[in-house]
């Protein structure tokens, strides 16, 4: 007998850089309703994971599973899908600068108070301009670069010195208290971070960029955005994650959404020690909110009924803003962050590093040097042979250079500990008389007040 088949008509993939359109993301959403209804009335054990749905999705669609993950994420949170941004995106000035040169041009105004000098504008522009390991920055720009630093100006006499904004320092001080009682309690500590590697560089390439005076060509060719966790015992082993740039950005988080965090970390969770801390920055993906909370972009009923989902009855009129005020009563309870609550459930706690404070995450160290390696020893640069120098690299890193790199880390805490308050010291010595000393928001080249920021 003759045996029948259906002929299975394989699916068009979407080309990758085509904008997926609205009839597109609706379909999406459409399909996901759809699979979780199936999905309910399955047995338990017979249920696909999230990461499982998603790439059936895929497979049906020919839609690539980030789009996927990234349209069902924008669904859930805001409740509607946006059109593509057909438009070329050009990165900011902020976007151009790397966090390593944020760093360098935060530590040349840190210097300064260590010095016991007051950093103008006029200085800190000078000592930039410089430095032949920086670029140069006109004063519009250079203005704009600090406001994103989070710097604003003091006014001292006639003067103007740049200082860190209160929330920032506050926050640098409560995280150097926290991770210092963690360490005086012998806690683990964890550290975690992303990076990229370019499969087509090479220790002979950079060195060549070098010499010639052009800048290192990071977003140019295939790269690999990596992501790890360690501890003074070494990499985590088994931690390991890894994958090929999509777009490449010269932003490595443009490549991470928060499902596809949420999914590695589930993972390796449970690789870590009981009671331990985990070090991470303030990434999008890491600070997900558990719950959403409402906006004045919203519409009335939409925030009436979220009130009405916390058990919160709305018995009378009211206009938009009052119910935006009765919905702070439980903000404290829509803070929580996803990968916290799933550290909690794990026994284990979430310490935010402050923004841009990447020197204070021995990881950074870690991955210097295992690209360091790749670079040297890449000499085909073809994928399969990156990834394999970047698992030589990581193995590379013992537990002896993760202590090293940890000490290097605490010195710098010190530091930082310790800039605070000679800033205090300082300020305190210049303060004439009482309330004489303001502050100025960054904005262009003039101040909020209307003085030029001159010496």
């Amino acid at each position: 007998m003759e045996e029948k088949f259906n002929a299975v008509v394989p699916v068009k993939k979407n080309p990758r850089g085509k904008f997926v359109g609205c009839q597109q993301k609706q379909m999406i959403i459409n399909l996901y309703i759809s699979k979780m209804s199936e999905q309910a009335t399955l047995p338990d054990q017979r249920r696909l994971k999230y990461i499982d749905l998603i790439k059936l999705m895929s497979q049906e669609t020919g839609i690539g599973q980030r789009t996927i993950s990234m349209t069902l994420s924008e669904y859930k949170k805001k409740g509607t899908i946006s059109s593509p941004n057909r438009k070329k995106v050009r990165p900011k000035l902020t976007e151009k600068v790397d966090e390593f040169n944020k760093n360098a041009i935060r530590r040349k105004i840190h210097g300064f108070w260590h010095r016991k000098e007051f950093p103008t504008f006029e200085k800190i522009m000078a000592s930039i301009n410089d430095d032949p390991n920086l670029s140069n920055f006109s004063r519009s720009s250079l203005q704009l670069l600090l406001k994103d630093l989070n710097f604003v100006y003091t006014k001292i006499k006639r003067n103007f010195a740049l200082i860190e904004r209160g929330d920032i320092v506050c926050w640098r001080q409560k995280y150097l208290e926290s991770i210092r009682y963690y360490r005086s309690h012998d806690r683990q500590i964890y550290y975690l971070d992303e990076s990229w590697i370019n499969v087509e560089e090479s220790a002979k390439s950079v060195d060549t960029t070098i010499q010639s005076g052009q800048k290192n060509l990071s977003g140019k060719g295939k790269q690999l955005i990596v992501v790890h966790i360690g501890s003074s015992d070494g990499f985590v082993p088994g931690g390991l994650w890894y994958f090929e740039s999509k777009n490449n950005s010269s932003d490595y988080h443009d490549e991470i959404n928060d499902v596809t965090f949420y999914e590695w970390f589930s993972g390796i969770i449970s690789l870590l020690e009981d009671n331990a801390v985990i070090v991470m920055d303030t990434a999008s993906y890491h600070s997900v909110q558990k719950d959403t909370f409402p906006l004045v972009s919203w519409e009335k009923s939409k925030i009436i009924k979220w009130l009405e989902d916390k058990g919160k009855l709305i018995h009378r009129p009211m206009v938009k803003h009052q119910l935006l005020e009765e919905a702070e009563q439980f903000r404290p309870i829509c803070e929580k962050y996803v990968i916290d609550e799933l550290a909690k459930e794990n026994n284990k706690i979430v310490l935010r590093l402050p923004p841009y404070h990447s020197e204070l995450n021995p990881m950074e160290l870690a991955w210097s040097f295992v690209k360091r390696y790749v670079k040297t020893n890449n000499t085909t640069f073809k994928l399969p042979d990156v990834q394999k120098l970047l698992h030589e690299g990581v193995e590379l890193v013992t537990p002896q250079l993760w202590k090293n790199f940890i000490n290097q880390v605490i010195k710098e805490e010190d530091q930082f500990f310790e800039i605070d308050f000679i800033t205090d010291e300082l300020l305190e010595a210049e303060l004439m008389e009482p309330n004489t000393l303001h502050y100025v928001t960054i904005k262009g080249d003039i101040s909020e007040s209307g003085s030029e920021f001159d010496d």
